[in-house]
């Protein structure tokens, strides 16, 4: 066995690969790749191609793959994003304790899941008007985030998009929203005023429910998944997201085939329910089992888990 050098041909992270298998699996994107492929990718980064890599202004602190913001590595508090990106993707600029401002340019259209996600220093966000998705977890607990913008095209806010964003006093929604996900507002201990449009789809809990207006109607959680909410869908706020299809996929093919396995499944789902009822809307709660799950998804990702859609067996 010999241990070389190698890069993913897929999400072109570097690895370290046995130049004697054929096919290994990314522990950074979980995709399948050619071993000998991705040992000749190492020698041939200077020959880029558009698709895959496109280097921005010169610099090295934006990483972008075929449009999509993938990481960013500047020292700079105020991020100005540079034209050509189309997405910023999942968990861009997650756990970045150094930003403040963040301008995104016209051209964006969807903000990831994640993206700016745990920022505990981000206080300000100019949005441009080609946005029209903001994601899942997209500003999870910006805790200093102080005002919104949304620009006047935009089309869906998701599940828990600005949870737990404790410095927003008031939000107004753009009359062009058709639908704002599972608590993508709650959370929010400052928010003292929201401005909805007259038709809107408001999911579970999506703001607290001292500012809604009273005769704003809710959307109740589906009777055939109201039960499913247990730990891992209360931290991630849904039953059909990539954290929660490789945890489902790790019970049905793995914790599912063994007698003690198939213990642990019953006695989770006796205890789960009553956890999450009691505690559920606890910040240290999520926090504590937010933690605990995204180390396991880590591992089980790395093991060759898929994070793709999924039906339950």
């Amino acid at each position: 066995m010999a241990i070389v050098n190698a890069k993913c041909t897929n999400c072109g992270a570097e690895l370290q690969v046995d130049s004697d298998r054929d096919a290994m699996i990314c522990e950074y994107c979980g995709s399948a790749f050619v071993v000998e492929k991705a040992i000749r990718n190492v020698s041939v980064t200077n020959h880029i191609q558009a698709g895959n890599v496109t280097i921005l202004s010169g610099t090295l602190d934006f990483e972008v793959r075929a449009g999509v913001l993938t990481k960013y590595n500047g020292p700079s508090p105020d991020v100005e994003i540079p034209a050509g990106v189309t997405v910023i993707g999942e968990g861009a600029f997650e756990f970045s304790a150094g930003i403040t401002s963040v301008r995104i340019p016209e051209g964006i259209t969807s903000i990831g899941q994640r993206a700016f996600a745990h920022c505990p220093q981000l206080r300000k966000v100019v949005f441009p008007e080609s946005l029209r998705e903001i994601d899942n977890f997209a500003f999870n607990e910006c805790e200093a985030l102080e005002s919104l913008e949304l620009p006047q095209h935009l089309e869906r806010i998701g599940d828990y998009a600005f949870f737990g964003c404790t410095g927003l006093s008031e939000v107004t929604i753009p009359d062009s929203v058709e639908r704002i996900g599972n608590r993508a507002f709650a959370d929010c201990d400052g928010l003292m005023q929201v401005h909805l449009p007259p038709v809107i789809q408001l999911s579970m809990d999506a703001f607290p429910r001292r500012v809604l207006p009273e005769d704003q109607q809710m959307e109740s959680p589906p009777p055939d998944t109201a039960g499913a909410c247990y730990i891992a869908t209360c931290v991630y706020g849904s039953y059909d997201c990539p954290e929660v299809w490789t945890l489902r996929r790790f019970r049905d093919n793995t914790l599912a085939e063994s007698a003690c396995g198939r213990a642990f499944i019953r006695c989770y789902y006796a205890v789960s329910p009553h956890l999450v009822k009691h505690f559920g809307e606890t910040r240290l709660f999520r926090r504590f089992w937010r933690c605990a799950l995204d180390r396991m998804v880590g591992r089980l990702r790395k093991k060759g888990v898929s994070d793709t859609p999924y039906s339950d067996q």
